[in-house]
């Protein structure tokens, strides 16, 4: 699975599993992966999160207070991933899919972690950030100006972006959901 990683998203993986292993836990969880990413500035994930005015530091509290310290002390034993982590690792291959990426990067396992049920997505949550939200900035800055095929132009695609933030701002995720799965969906058959 890894071989479609980009080496920001393996690297993240890996500091993934020294989180685990610095709060004393056995296995990788999401939230351990979320936590990576707030300290990799450079990555697509944090740009993704800081664009849409997320506090990292509102959101590195919610992780660490979901985070109860553990009594691993095998510091250089691979850690496992967990069930939930599992969830999100093949997520991303859909995320991916749905974005028009052959390649997998942080972006998708943002947004991955965002649909898993759990600690992880409960802090995004509490910072504001909704799957649905996240999925249409990550189209818009992770799909670049081709959201909608390279045939479209500028102005159709800020109407489209248009249209799915207003019905965002009036809660109709499900709505702006289908939208934004139609448009990954268009980019890839242009």
């Amino acid at each position: 699975m890894f071989d479609r990683f980009d080496d920001d998203a393996r690297a993240l993986m890996d500091d993934a599993r020294r989180a685990a292993h610095k709060h004393g836990h056995e296995v990788v969880a999401p939230e351990h992966v979320l936590l990576a990413m707030l300290e990799r500035p450079r990555c697509a994930a944090r740009r993704l999160l800081e664009d849409m005015n997320v506090s990292t530091l509102a959101l590195r509290a919610e992780l660490v207070e979901h985070l109860r310290p553990g009594t691993s002390q095998a510091n250089s034993v691979p850690l496992p991933f967990s069930s939930r982590t599992k969830q999100v690792l093949e997520a991303t291959l859909e995320e991916a899919s749905l974005l028009g990426h052959e390649g997998i990067g942080t972006g998708e396992l943002l947004l991955a972690i965002a649909r898993i049920d759990g600690p992880a997505r409960e802090a995004l949550r509490a910072t504001g950030i909704e799957a649905t939200m996240l999925r249409a900035r990550a189209v818009e800055r992770l799909g670049g100006n081709e959201i909608a095929g390279t045939r479209g132009s500028r102005e159709e695609l800020d109407v489209l972006r248009a249209a799915i933030d207003t019905l965002l701002r009036h809660g109709e995720q499900d709505l702006a959901q289908a939208l934004v799965s139609v448009l990954a969906r268009l980019r890839t058959q242009v």
